[in-house]
């Protein structure tokens, strides 16, 4: 590993232990259908920096999760009938207080990093 990387990994791997002295957030993640998208939040999950509602159609979520070999169980999962449906349910889920908003989340990241939001 070259000097840099290192340098890179070591203030990743400051900045991942820092999230994780925070309780998880819990976050709705709108239509994560593709693998890419639910393999990325349940591992954000299964590294305690959120916890995450799966908001998606049921067999659209669990045909990555098949075969990815992903575990679905331990997560909530909020039926939905496609994208649009998907991203208001989630939405809803904020309104309701069930999950944080996007704002609560940024600031929360901010805290972590340590750096204070622009004003405007």
């Amino acid at each position: 590993m070259t000097e840099m990387a290192e340098r890179l990994h070591t203030r990743y791997e400051r900045l991942l232990a820092a999230a994780q002295a925070r309780p998880p957030l819990k976050t709705a993640v709108a239509h994560p259908c593709d693998d890419v998208s639910l393999s990325s939040t349940l591992e954000a999950a299964r590294l305690g920096l959120i916890a995450p509602i799966l908001v998606g159609p049921q067999a659209k979520l669990r045909a990555p999760a098949s075969a990815a070999n992903l575990d679905l169980e331990p997560y909530t999962i909020v039926d939905s009938e496609h994208s649009v449906d998907s991203a208001m349910k989630a939405v809803a889920l904020v309104r309701e207080g069930k999950a944080q908003p996007a704002r609560m989340i940024a600031e929360h990241m901010m805290s972590v990093l340590k750096v204070s939001p622009q004003p405007g």
